[in-house]
């Protein structure tokens, strides 16, 4: 019961492992998309300001 116990416990431990992976990307991924939204604005909004045609790379 020992060596069940344990293997358990990896198990949990890696799901946690897991768990922490995918928040993390979707935080990475949140913040980058923020930014790049931020980014965009700024671009937007100065080149309006500017009163020049824009272009915009996706």
């Amino acid at each position: 019961t020992s060596t069940n116990s344990n293997e358990s416990r990896v198990y949990t431990r890696r799901r946690l492992m897991n768990a922490m992976e995918k928040i993390n990307s979707f935080l990475d991924a949140f913040l980058l998309t923020k930014n790049i939204n931020e980014l965009f604005e700024f671009a937007v909004v100065g080149k309006a300001r500017e009163g020049g045609v824009f272009a915009v790379d996706v």
